[in-house]
């Protein structure tokens, strides 16, 4: 029964990607939501140089902006479906996008939610910070414990080619 359940929202979903796609080739653009997603590149965040803490960011204050930009766009793989599905069942648009990007997206047409992707948003960032603060604890946790019980091997990070041993075909030189 939750099988059945899952399937039948799984082809909602398709069948209204399919419906969004023949709405936008009907009205002869058949690349909005690809354009909609360009146009996002060149579109300001809204965020000022000086609300980034120098401490986090350093001398690169100035690329901050287009970094966090960049980073929400890598998402939207996953991104351009849901707009598809947001055109074909004529429902509001929720996106963790900021409100600018929001702004945008109803100037060309498309229904959001600016509410839900506010929150969508700052879950986002939530969840990246913690993720972030796991990695942490789990990098300086390896790196206070420097036995490891069980592995007959070492990573060494930062290694160029050059500091390698070289291979010789008569005798062996891969060990360290």
């Amino acid at each position: 029964m939750i099988q059945r359940f899952i399937r039948k929202k799984h082809f909602k979903k398709i069948i209204n990607q399919l419906r969004g796609a023949k709405k936008l080739r009907n009205n002869g653009d058949p690349y909005f939501v690809l354009n909609k997603i360009n146009d996002l590149t060149n579109i300001s965040l809204g965020i000022d140089e000086n609300d980034f803490p120098k401490s986090l960011v350093g001398s690169h204050f100035s690329n901050a902006e287009i970094v966090l930009r960049q980073n929400i766009l890598i998402n939207f793989t996953k991104f351009t479906p849901i707009m598809m599905q947001s055109i074909g069942s004529s429902k509001s648009l929720s996106l963790p996008i900021p409100p600018s990007w929001v702004d945008h997206f109803m100037l060309s047409g498309i229904k959001c939610s600016p509410k839900i992707c506010k929150i969508l948003l700052y879950l986002n960032a939530i969840k990246k910070i913690a993720n972030g603060i796991y990695k942490f604890m789990n990098f300086s946790i390896q790196k206070n414990n420097p036995n490891y019980p069980g592995f007959p091997y070492v990573v060494f990070t930062g290694l160029l080619q050059n500091n390698l041993p070289q291979y010789d075909r008569e005798k062996e030189t891969r060990d360290i």
